[in-house]
């Protein structure tokens, strides 16, 4: 049987010397983790927690943030980790959780009352809880809030949706589901003894299942960039130390690639994962020359449906199916298998799911020789006012590929009835617009005579969410005006 994450993290942290995360000046070993991490299982324990009661873990990505997660995993708590800048008293309302553990700077320290109502020692919020740097839990927090709704041992995790394709939703992962992943990714990584430049945020499922475990139950060198990722400048200091494993978002990958010697650091790396976004043609050329490769997941996927080779790139690819089952439906993802998500929380508290379901992804994908390839969002289809149904997830990929020195394409309708086009153009590249407009009618096919006006936008005027992928919505209001 495979086994779960407590005896996998017995197995990587206790009596070791490695993995070390390095952050903000400090050398963390895997001794002082460990250590740290008793500190805060016995907190657990006195406060009387119970495996499956909700824990919101809002530190920063550090040592902390580690101990915290490994003490809660051991002792069965479903953990959600949030952006180290949330509001814990919000998060405790919507998770209904019964801790939320917060650094010391975030003022948390103010009027505590104990598990009976009554005052209690030292001072803070009802169940605000926090961490004394690597020390373990400050001291004094021994207080817990009550919750409403059954505990919820079956899930390990709750993690938010980046929210960049509708309204980010609570996913529930088992232990399971998270080993699953682990298992069949873990082992394409080569992590052991690794230097890994973690810029992810960890509170996501790539960052959190797809960076963080894997590097520390492989005993990695984990160094914490400080800026995650938004300053090449400091991002390339740290690749510059030895030959190191980055996964990232494209965002981050091309903002690197833009200094002097972004390219040759890039193509220096030892390993590493892109995703969360697609890569225009330019990006995918350079990646050929390095050791990156594509991942493509959701956080319903624990995060893992599909990996690429290293240095295999091309537009749109998303790798092959990983530890999953995947089938096409009316050109739409589905998958199934051990990594789909066990459930969700929302208002209504936990819904468990069958979880030998299909998933639909919402991705329009096609297959190609067993490889996968992206072609856009299902929702961003749309119906002209005449009821003309229209497939931006097949026509704009065929525009990009028509056009070539376009980066982006997106496709929509002012009139609702004329199709016009947004072509992402950068300056140096020459545009004819008999030429290319015909190109682009060539590529609509049969509603080839439905084009209206194409836009030209410089790629610095476009805006893109925070993993890169430009935002259409906003995209399209900045041309309406």
């Amino acid at each position: 049987m495979t086994p779960g994450l407590r005896p996998r993290l017995v197995e990587a942290l206790r009596g070791r010397a490695c993995p070390v995360i390095f952050a903000d000046d400090d050398v963390i070993p895997a001794a002082s983790l460990w250590i740290g991490s008793r500190h805060w299982v016995n907190a657990f324990r006195a406060a009387g927690l119970r495996p499956g009661d909700r824990l919101v873990l809002a530190l920063p990505a550090s040592a902390p943030f580690v101990q915290v997660l490994i003490a809660a995993l051991w002792e069965g708590l479903t953990v959600a980790p949030v952006p180290a800048g949330s509001d814990p008293e919000t998060m405790l309302d919507e998770l209904d959780a019964r801790v939320a553990v917060v650094a010391q700077s975030s003022g948390a320290l103010s009027g505590i009352l104990d598990v009976t109502g009554r005052p209690g020692p030292g001072s803070g919020r009802p169940g605000v809880w926090t961490a004394d740097g690597v020390s373990g839990p400050a001291r004094d927090i021994g207080v817990v809030r009550r919750a409403t709704q059954p505990r919820t041992p079956e899930a390990a995790l709750l993690l938010s949706t980046s929210g960049t394709t509708g309204r980010p939703r609570w996913i529930a992962l088992s232990d399971r589901n998270v080993c699953a992943v682990l298992d069949s990714h873990q082992p394409r990584f080569g992590l052991s003894g690794a230097y890994v430049v973690s810029v992810l945020p960890w509170h996501h499922a790539f960052g959190l299942i797809l960076d963080l475990l894997p590097a520390l139950l492989a005993g990695s060198y984990i160094a914490r960039d400080p800026q995650c990722g938004r300053d090449p400048l400091a991002l390339a200091a740290l690749l510059r130390r030895a030959p190191a494993v980055l996964s990232a978002v494209p965002h981050t990958i091309t903002m690197l690639a833009a200094l002097d010697d972004g390219e040759a650091l890039l193509a220096g790396l030892a390993g590493g994962t892109i995703g969360g976004a697609q890569v225009s043609n330019d990006l995918a050329a350079m990646l050929e020359r390095t050791a990156l490769r594509v991942g493509y997941g959701q956080t319903e996927a624990s995060p893992g449906i599909a990996l690429g080779e290293p240095g295999r790139w091309k537009a749109g690819l998303l790798g092959r199916p990983v530890g999953c089952e995947v089938r096409l439906v009316d050109g739409a993802l589905e998958f199934r298998g051990e990594n789909a998500c066990i459930g969700e929380w929302g208002a209504g508290g936990f819904v468990q799911l069958d979880p030998g379901r299909w998933v639909a992804t919402g991705d329009a994908v096609e297959q190609i020789d067993g490889e996968l390839f992206y072609r856009g969002r299902v929702v961003n289809n749309f119906k002209l006012a005449n009821g003309r149904w229209i497939e931006t997830s097949t026509l704009e990929p065929a525009i990009r590929e028509a056009l070539q020195l376009a980066t982006d394409v997106v496709l929509f309708t002012a009139a609702g009835s004329t199709l016009d086009v947004v072509v992402v153009l950068p300056a140096d590249r020459a545009w004819n617009a008999g030429a290319q407009h015909e190109a682009i009618r060539r590529a609509l096919g049969h509603l080839g005579d439905l084009l209206g006006h194409v836009h030209l936008i410089d790629p610095a005027a476009v805006v893109r969410d925070t993993k890169g992928a430009i935002d259409r919505r906003a995209t399209v209001e900045q041309l309406r005006g």
